[in-house]
């Protein structure tokens, strides 16, 4: 009888684990706002509100049947900022986004429940179309590289139903900075600043609604911050004069919603 239960348990916790295992592959959409602050010496020194919208995409390669995997996902997002600096006020500046992330994952069963815990790299890119501005401003490009550790876990709560929490967080290993002078002015060469100290995490919740193809469609609030230190300070040439320049420290702040469809 003893081994009899043990059976069934084992049966009962695989086909659990069975039930919460997503197709391989996701796309979504999605829409958030921005808010990106910089502070120069504790002080308010430049803002940026975006309104956003992106593609987003996932893929999954099972390595075993044991609950390893690898999972690749991709962001895009476009959209517009107003500006607001000393400097003065502009709006409808275009702003452009790319976040791509690798992580190795592994599947934990426990009974309706599946944990999974994550680590990997990824990349994320920023566009700041300032040059949009006028005369004096110049387009701005954020690059950094991160280490991720994520855990997150699939709960059933019914035949039709799973809620998907997950938080993850992320180190930057390397950062650059380019401010693209040569938009003021063709004699000015380009400033390139290290930004290597931060830090950045997110959070969201995955409503999942399976439907009668096996596939998934899942409704998922969120929230993502990061928070970069000041960069190293560097010069560039412009005409006759050389510039001194360094990037501020900034946060950003984005709230959103993603709907997608795993198939």
């Amino acid at each position: 009888m003893k081994k009899l239960a043990f059976l069934l348990a084992a049966v009962a916790s695989t086909s659990a684990w069975a039930a919460n295992v997503m197709p391989p592959v996701q796309l979504g959409i999605e829409g958030y706002h921005e808010t990106y602050h910089e502070m120069v010496d504790g002080s308010s020194f430049m803002t940026e509100k975006a309104r956003m919208l992106g593609i987003t995409m996932a893929i999954r390669e099972d390595v075993n049947d044991k609950g390893d995997a690898f999972l690749l996902r991709g962001r895009y997002a476009w959209g517009s900022a107003d500006y607001s600096s000393a400097s003065g006020e502009f709006s409808d500046l275009s702003r452009k986004n790319f976040d791509f992330s690798l992580v190795y994952q592994h599947d934990f069963a426990l009974s309706f429940t599946t944990l999974t815990p994550e680590f990997g790299i990824g990349y994320r890119r920023l566009d700041d179309h300032l040059e949009q501005s006028g005369w004096g401003g110049y387009e701005r490009n954020s690059m950094y590289s991160y280490l991720l550790f994520g855990i997150s876990s699939r709960n059933t709560l019914n035949a039709d139903w799973m809620i998907s929490p997950r938080i993850a967080y992320k180190y930057v290993i390397s950062g650059s900075q380019e401010s693209r002078l040569s938009d003021i002015s063709s004699s000015c060469s380009n400033l390139n600043n290290r930004q290597k100290d931060g830090y950045g995490y997110e959070v969201n919740l995955s409503f999942d609604r399976k439907l009668s193809s096996g596939n998934y469609l899942s409704l998922a609030p969120y929230y993502r911050y990061w928070n970069i230190k000041d960069s190293d300070t560097s010069t560039a040439v412009c005409g006759n004069w050389i510039i001194s320049g360094m990037e501020p420290r900034n946060t950003t702040k984005e709230v959103g919603m993603n709907l997608s469809y795993s198939f």
